[in-house]
């Protein structure tokens, strides 16, 4: 690489905070349409511009990103232990 000239050198900075957001955001809205079982790593990478490498290393399996996925969205939800119905309506509006 460092017989290269500048200009073709690869210089973007890598973000994992900004990568780890690409992917989580990709696989939602890839399990939101297909699932679990119809979700592709390999679609998630390609919509998130990472690679299937950055993504079982930031997350291990897929089961492990969808895991991840499913809780970056019910964190915000509060949760009253006394109304369950109403707990309920709110995680099902959520998704």
């Amino acid at each position: 690489m460092t017989n290269l000239p500048q200009s073709a050198r690869w210089t973007r900075l890598r973000d994992a905070d900004a990568t780890r957001a690409r992917i989580l955001e990709a696989a939602a809205g890839e399990f939101g349409a297909l699932g679990i079982a119809g979700a592709r790593v390999d679609r998630i990478a390609e919509d998130a511009d990472a690679n299937k490498a950055m993504i079982y290393r930031y997350f291990g399996t897929k089961d492990e990103l969808f895991d991840a996925v499913f809780t970056a969205h019910v964190e915000h939800i509060p949760f009253d232990p006394t109304d369950f119905p109403g707990n309920a309506t709110q995680f099902f509006d959520s998704y």
